[in-house]
């Protein structure tokens, strides 16, 4: 079996990430022949799908390499016993709001909420940028209620403590970062869906009693009003995804020049990406400022595709017509939302990816998706690399979405899992998990 072969300039480009992003995008007739070379290399792959023997590092899924013995040898973050496919996630430990929780909301409430964001570290102290429901609002809200909040802790587990409103409604999905080689001042940012501004009325929840139980540890849990916004795993459309006459105008990022803001909107557009809503975009930006974004788009075949830039103001042009985890809306809850993009230290490209999980998937209930690709052009189908399981404590969260990854200093070892997570008895909050950085759990 063979990976698939990518054109000269593909190998070109990832040899020289460090100096450009650019990629031509090849003509009709070389795109066809790379998709069969794509399909033919996933067929063969899935014959030994489970199993540790391998050709090249496309069998060890580009989380390690193809060692001369055809076994897999993974990278520390991903599985030693096999493939390299899943990710190596480390104890949830018991938290004052839940299991594995950073940062439930803001104030003192029980009934606040979260739902993900990521964590940025500078200077001694982390820094994550959070979506949060104004007004103590149920994640049932975020249409209206969404917000960003700066919080801030010692450690990357948290807890978090709230520093302040960031980007008022509506936002949601925020992605912060810093700009390579930016300093004197840094230039901060925060990638997401909305423009700061109200699209709806804020909902207002203050008033609302919270209900409480204790368990044996005297842990607080929490019992929530059912969701309006629940789980498309269960077979309920996912709101609102359809085209809207708001897709196109809200979609901004926001920049400062301290971590503590003030915080100033740039409206940006992706080319060719249709009017979703919940684009959901992920960027990656490399030392001369050339930005890779993933994001969701398109109407009648909802899938992730690929944007650059010459500059994270954009304009972000449509780079690659091959969508990742692409689906219809008839199966929307077989597919993926969330991607986080990220490039290894050998240049490869890894998206990771909320599946919509679902008992009648042929491939069995799982929520955590993951791509991976040479080029970051043509991707590989999307596979497991985490369950709903919250480790060891024999609880399983009902949603685990929202993926996104704290890096060691090097910039490629992912050190940290967050997501957003509803846990029964806990509620609605951003959780924090460890990846192991050995092969031994």
């Amino acid at each position: 079996m063979s990976p698939p072969r990518w054109p000269a300039l593909a190998v070109l480009v990832l040899a020289a990430t460090s100096m450009s992003c650019g990629v031509s995008v090849a003509n009709g007739s070389e795109k066809e022949n790379r998709r069969h070379q794509h399909s033919r290399a996933l067929g063969n792959r899935g014959t030994r799908a489970g199993t540790s023997t391998c050709q090249t590092a496309w069998d060890c899924h580009l989380n390690g390499v193809c060692s001369p013995a055809g076994r897999c040898v993974c990278d520390v973050a991903w599985d030693d016993g096999g493939n390299c496919s899943t990710l190596q996630l480390q104890a949830n430990e018991m938290t004052a709001c839940g299991p594995g929780c950073a940062y439930h909301g803001s104030g003192e409430a029980v009934t606040s909420t979260s739902w993900g964001g990521n964590s940025l570290r500078v200077g001694n102290k982390y820094y994550l940028a959070v979506a949060e429901m104004a007004n103590n609002c149920s994640l049932g809200t975020w249409l209206t209620n969404s917000q960003v909040a700066m919080t801030v802790a010692d450690s990357p587990a948290g807890p978090y403590r709230r520093l302040y409103t960031a980007i008022h409604p509506w936002f949601h999905n925020p992605q912060l970062m810093v700009v390579p080689g930016s300093s004197s001042p840094p230039t901060y940012l925060i990638y997401g869906i909305g423009n700061g501004t109200k699209v709806q009325p804020l909902q207002n929840c203050s008033h609302q009693q919270p209900q409480r139980q204790q368990q044996n540890a005297g842990v607080p849990q929490l019992q929530e009003s059912t969701h309006q916004h629940r789980d498309h795993g269960r077979g309920d459309p996912p709101p609102r995804l359809e085209s809207t006459a708001l897709g196109d105008s809200m979609l901004a990022v926001y920049t400062a020049t301290s971590i503590m803001g003030p915080w100033s909107r740039v409206n940006i557009t992706l080319e060719q990406a249709g009017g979703m809503l919940n684009k959901n975009p992920s960027p990656v930006i490399f030392p001369n400022g050339t930005v890779r974004l993933m994001a969701l788009s398109q109407e009648a075949a909802i899938g992730s595709t690929v944007f650059e830039a010459s500059h994270w103001q954009g304009p972000y042009r449509h780079l690659s017509d091959y969508d990742v985890a692409k689906c219809t809306k008839k199966v929307f809850k077989w597919c993926a939302e969330d991607p986080f993009m990220y490039q290894d230290a050998r240049s490869h490209w890894h998206a990771l990816f909320h599946r919509f999980q679902g008992a009648d998937h042929p491939d069995g209930a799982w929520t955590g998706g993951h791509a991976f690709s040479y080029d970051g052009l043509v991707w590989s189908n999307m596979t497991k690399a985490y369950n709903m399981s919250l480790w060891p404590l024999d609880i399983v969260a009902e949603r685990r979405e929202r993926p996104k990854l704290l890096f060691a200093s090097d910039g490629h070892t992912p050190l940290y899992l967050f997501n957003g997570v509803d846990v029964p008895g806990y509620g609605t909050y951003t959780m924090a998990t460890r990846i192991s950085q050995s092969q031994t759990k």
